[in-house]
């Protein structure tokens, strides 16, 4: 029997109602044998990134104690969790797909995007840290998805070296994830899908 495969969608930025993003990964329904489900960070709420990370690995670890794969995609600000999480689990993490992820230049972010969600500041600067833990193979478990211009999170931002780069035709950063999450969702598992298949 084929193992099941949980795809975790991490929000990013002004997630208090993720209802349009939760609809459109209900969509991926469409791709036999995934179960797509949304992770919402609340970023501007008081919680630590800490809580919010510790969250997110016990759901992780529930779907791989019921012997699910896992895969993680994460969206602008939440590439910075689902790369944190994928390098504290990297064995139970079989792909990781960010969608116009802000990852490098934590000091670039403006000062009131950190006041206002104080666990993405948390989050940036120990990011850095993090990817130095991923080795060759873990980063071709990755792949970073951007579209060709994007005024809120610049492209140069979205790289990770040994990490696959991959652009789609779309400009500007809602539109570019929204895309993403729709027309162009055939990338963003078709990827998982195929990292699924190598960890079985």
């Amino acid at each position: 029997m084929a193992k099941k495969h949980a795809i975790i969608y991490i929000t990013g930025l002004g997630d208090h109602h993720p209802t349009l993003q939760s609809l459109a990964i209900k969509g991926w329904n469409i791709f036999r044998g995934i179960s797509p489900e949304l992770f919402q960070n609340n970023w501007s709420d008081k919680r630590s990134f800490q809580e919010k990370r510790d969250r997110l690995l016990a759901r992780i670890d529930e779907l791989a104690g019921q012997g699910y794969i896992v895969s993680l995609v994460g969206t602008s600000a939440g590439a910075s969790m689902a790369l944190t999480a994928f390098a504290l689990r990297k064995k139970d993490i079989s792909g990781v797909v960010c969608i116009c992820g802000k990852i490098n230049r934590p000091e670039s972010v403006s000062k009131a995007y950190y006041a206002a969600n104080p666990a993405f500041k948390e989050s940036m600067y120990q990011l850095g840290d993090r990817l130095k833990e991923l080795n060759a193979r873990d980063k071709r478990k990755i792949v970073s998805i951007h579209p060709l211009y994007d005024q809120t999170v610049p492209v140069k931002d979205t790289y990770i070296e040994g990490v696959k780069s991959s652009r789609i035709p779309t400009v500007f950063h809602v539109p570019s994830i929204a895309l993403c999450l729709t027309i162009f969702s055939f990338v963003v598992v078709s990827f998982l899908k195929k990292q699924a298949t190598i960890t079985l």
